[in-house]
């Protein structure tokens, strides 16, 4: 019977701590889908001391593009009404797939930052504005 990890626990599911933690809760955001809480809650509780946490390391890049697509995503005018003076107020808020043909990436990528999933104590900590949980 699949259990999360959050409900396993040592002598009940497991005889021990485990020796390597194995996860496929990536996604293309690399934090998102609850990534840094559930690997604290699994690293910290059932991980055994110089156990292995496979993927090991993370990094979440950055690059200054152009998407050409961004004119068909602003306000214009509906219905006889000129809504485009709302644009000031929409906040910057869709997903980039990479490999988008209307993407053009103007600057190399760079490491916004890195870390190891085996050590949650060195991550940033979550505040009240991250997506963190």
């Amino acid at each position: 019977m699949p259990v999360s990890s959050r409900d396993l626990r040592i002598g009940e599911h497991l005889e021990r701590p485990a020796d390597v933690i194995v996860s496929e809760i990536v996604d293309h955001g690399l934090l998102a889908e609850g990534v840094p809480p559930t690997r604290r809650d699994a690293v910290a509780r059932l991980l055994r001391p110089g156990g292995t946490v496979i993927p090991a390391a993370g990094s979440v890049m950055v690059a200054l593009g152009f998407d050409h697509s961004l004119d068909r995503r602003r306000m214009a005018t509906h219905g006889g009404f000129d809504l485009s003076r709302f644009d000031a107020l929409a906040a910057p808020s869709y997903s980039v797939e990479v490999g988008r043909e209307d993407l053009h990436l103007v600057s190399d990528g760079a490491a916004l930052f890195r870390f190891a999933f085996s050590q949650p104590d060195q991550w940033p900590q979550p505040d009240a504005r991250s997506c963190w949980g």
